[in-house]
């Protein structure tokens, strides 16, 4: 499983979630350490997977981000890879765009977790939504909850997974 420029976006092969987008995202120590922290309580594999959530939790709740490229200007934000899914990184990157923020996709990242770190954990981890219905601004209106009805093969991984841990 080779990557190459994470910084660009690339794209390389990855495990049962299928292609992924590598990207060097711009992420302050206490928001890592947030996601390390929702990670754990919500038995995510990893903090890339904890972000994924929450690009997701954003892209589609309509919710009302103030994208800019420092975050906080107060943090010093470090560079972290993370994987996206290819819709997940189309959203970022044109959230970038559409509010002239420098940097790219990458210097959203850090707005996005601020923001989810404000919600209730169980809205944003809680919830299995299906990553292909994010891709664009407004996309609250597709149909990304995911549910026993769910075509998503990821989404029907999760929430198989949820059940065991139910049970």
């Amino acid at each position: 499983m080779a990557s190459s420029d994470a910084a660009s976006g690339t794209t390389k092969a990855a495990g049962k979630g299928g292609r992924k987008a590598v990207l060097l995202a711009r992420i302050g120590a206490e928001q890592w350490e947030w996601l390390t922290d929702a990670a754990t309580t919500h038995t995510l594999p990893d903090q890339a997977k904890a972000f994924r959530c929450c690009v997701n939790f954003v892209a589609q709740t309509d919710a009302a981000v103030a994208f800019q490229a420092a975050g906080r200007p107060w943090v010093e934000l470090e560079e972290r890879t993370v994987e996206l899914a290819p819709s997940q990184m189309t959203w970022l990157t044109r959230m970038a765009e559409e509010d002239h923020v420098d940097g790219g996709a990458a210097a959203v990242c850090s707005s996005v977790i601020d923001h989810c770190m404000l919600q209730d954990p169980t809205a944003v981890f809680g919830v299995v939504r299906c990553k292909t219905a994010t891709a664009a601004r407004g996309s609250a209106g597709v149909a990304g909850l995911a549910d026993e009805t769910t075509q998503c093969e990821g989404a029907r991984a999760a929430l198989d997974s949820q059940a065991n841990v139910k049970e």
